[in-house]
């Protein structure tokens, strides 16, 4: 198809490995379920986006943005979820 481009081995690989990887650490580490899913989704939307925009690894611009973008997230991500105390991170 026209405009259409198949993902690589590589793509794959490095998004359902980061996933993976996202899943037990938080596991691992023993964060409760609310931010569990923080990690998880926010590793899986970083990686869809990184694996869709290949073509611009090459360029210093898009991995500052990508940084920028992702320091913002983690930011909003940790001060905006209303009545969560730091504490509240790992399960008791």
């Amino acid at each position: 198809m026209i405009g259409q481009k198949k993902s690589t081995i590589l793509e794959l690989v490095i998004f359902w490995g980061l996933s993976i990887c996202a899943v037990a650490a938080s596991e691992v580490i023993g964060l409760n379920q609310l931010w569990k899913d923080g990690v998880v989704y926010t590793v899986i939307v970083f990686a869809a986006i990184g694996t869709a925009l290949r073509p611009a690894w090459g360029r210093k611009s898009f991995w500052t943005s990508l940084a920028l973008i992702f320091v913002g997230h983690t930011i909003v991500l940790l001060s905006g979820a209303p009545g969560v105390a730091a504490s509240a991170l790992w399960n008791s």
